[in-house]
């Protein structure tokens, strides 16, 4: 009995292709035709491998990179399952367009193509009825500067992660100095918070077996939650209160997190980022707190 090739995972359909285009070429049929088959091709200067990809339908999909096309699976895997919807691939956006200066220069339009974009569920509204928002994804730049961006935050946690939590509660502290409930809570926080940092080390080092250091962590992180909650109850519409909490959280994720981040950690991203402004030669992260770091996108970032 034959196999239809759209019945084979993704992975094994490209596969799949190739190899019948290889027995082709062996019996004189030339290679299967491709929509890119007209244009030479040239090297990437990333030296990436390009990829395929062939969809339910038969149609092909390549990719730039293993990178991109493994995100691609990966998207389409939370399509199916109802976690994101309505993705597109390399769609194109007007960052800036087109105009005639005061000196009567035209100045071209800033075009900037994102590899995916999607929409996935942000929160609940009062009905709890999901609000769903854009995502714009680069896996390259994406990936790449969030490492960058979090081992630089990582190791210059004394010059810009102290430093600004440091002054955000002294504002904080100034302004809520009459309430010792506050007061309290967040001497708590404090120690709750250096002691997950404190368990987060001897784990780092070796010195705490894992499962051990699993329940350390859950107890911890059940305390935490606990004090925040009373703390937000305490909160309620103080605006300078909830910056520093969120900034709280952003630099414990850090200060908790791996010393060096080697590969791209989806989770720690959507805990750290708030947003990202995409510019033609850099990305801006804004974390969660109020602190700003860009990333430049071109071949000499380092």
């Amino acid at each position: 009995m034959g196999i239809d090739v759209k019945d084979l995972p993704p992975a094994y359909q490209a596969q799949a292709l190739r190899k019948w285009a290889e027995q082709e070429r062996k019996k004189g049929r030339g290679p299967i035709p491709s929509p890119a088959a007209d244009a030479p091709s040239k090297a990437s200067k990333y030296h990436n491998k390009p990829t395929e990809r062939v969809t339910a339908s038969g149609i092909v999909i390549r990719f730039d990179s293993q990178k991109e096309a493994r995100r691609y699976d990966e998207l389409m895997v939370m399509l199916q399952a109802g976690k994101i919807r309505d993705l597109r691939l390399q769609v194109d956006f007007t960052l800036q367009e087109a105009y005639t200066d005061n000196a009567g220069k035209r100045v071209r339009a800033i075009r900037y193509k994102a590899d995916f974009t999607y929409q996935k569920p942000k929160f609940a509204d009062k009905n709890g009825e999901w609000i769903w928002g854009l995502v714009v994804e680069d896996v390259k730049s994406r990936a790449t500067r969030t490492k960058q961006m979090y081992n630089k935050l990582r190791l210059h946690d004394g010059i810009i992660l102290r430093p600004a939590l440091g002054q955000m509660e002294a504002l904080e502290t100034a302004v809520q100095r009459d309430n010792p409930a506050m007061l309290e809570v967040n001497r708590a926080i404090a120690q709750a918070t250096e002691r997950g940092y404190k368990i987060s080390k001897l784990r780092t080092n070796d010195l705490l077996d894992a499962d051990a250091c699993a329940a350390q962590i859950a107890a911890n992180t059940a305390q935490l939650t606990q004090l925040r909650a009373k703390r937000r109850r305490l909160l309620k519409n103080d605006d300078i209160g909830e910056a520093a909490e969120a900034l709280r959280q952003t630099v414990d994720a850090i200060r908790q997190g791996p010393e060096r981040l080697d590969n791209f950690d989806e989770a720690l991203f959507e805990e750290l980022v708030e947003q990202i402004v995409v510019s033609p030669t850099a990305l801006r992260f804004r974390l969660y707190g109020g602190i700003e770091v860009t990333e430049r996108i071109g071949e000499d970032a380092k």
